[in-house]
């Protein structure tokens, strides 16, 4: 299984925080993101699931309509700043599509990362800018009971530093 998490893109400092949109500049940066995606071989995606906040969905849209993908768009729970990610984990080490995009939010996918690379929530592995976008690789190993058991691999990171 492929899986990509993308941080939602620069957002006006609104209130409620649950309301904010992007803005010109967030949406630019996915415009950018989307261009260095195609260039180097494009993103395929089963599903694409985003965060009840309207930033996560406005930026799962924008990286959606840019990189024409067909993929259909949820919403679902779970992916706010200070959810937890243990559910989450759980969902994805038994997740049966191919490939898959999460649109959230930091510091819920920090925290996703560190504990799907290191099994640890707390040890930080990687600092996940706005607008940035990585690609995991579920491989499923036997363990000693027999038991699949899944190991995350990150296969690769961009951040706005590669296209602006």
């Amino acid at each position: 299984m492929r899986l990509h998490l993308l941080r939602h893109a620069e957002a006006h400092p609104t209130w409620p925080d649950e309301t904010r949109e992007l803005t010109e500049n967030g949406r630019e940066s996915l415009r950018g993101l989307a261009r260095l995606v195609r260039d180097t071989g494009g993103l395929e995606v089963e599903e694409i699931r985003h965060s009840t906040l309207v930033r996560a969905r406005q930026s799962a849209e924008v990286l959606a309509h840019e990189l024409k993908l067909p993929a259909k768009l949820r919403e679902i729970p779970g992916l706010a700043p200070e959810d937890p990610v243990v559910p989450v984990a759980r969902t994805l080490a038994s997740e049966k599509a191919k490939s898959l995009l999460l649109v959230g939010h930091n510091t819920h996918l920090e925290r996703l990362t560190s504990l799907l690379l290191t099994g640890r929530e707390h040890q930080p592995v990687a600092e996940i800018k706005k607008a940035t976008l990585l690609c995991f690789e579920r491989v499923d190993r036997p363990s000693a009971l027999g038991q699949a058991e899944p190991i995350w691999i990150l296969r690769w990171m961009l951040s706005p530093r590669f296209f602006r």
